[in-house]
């Protein structure tokens, strides 16, 4: 997974935790995934297993075909800025 992915999905999963009014320590007691493995892939720093990520969305009740939609939006916006800035 390259790094402008990993970031995405990463603070995805941080702002959907947050949104789900979920600390890092609920959420791993609901998933059985250690809080250091959430930290550390909410800041895009781990390659990223998705059977965990599958884990944390299903952790926060979300739906995870909406989850990934909306890490597509934002790397499309974010390739659209890139873009810009580069004209």
């Amino acid at each position: 997974m390259n790094n402008d992915l990993k970031k995405v999905v990463g603070k995805e999963l941080m702002l959907l935790r947050k949104e789900k009014d979920l600390s890092n320590a609920e959420l791993a007691n609901k998933t059985k995934i250690a809080p250091s493995t959430i930290s550390r892939y909410e800041k895009g720093n781990d390659a990223m297993n998705l059977d965990i990520i599958a884990k944390m969305i299903n952790g926060c009740d979300f739906d995870i075909s909406i989850f990934f939609e909306r890490c597509i939006a934002k790397m499309q916006q974010n390739n659209q800025t890139f873009k810009e800035v580069t004209k």
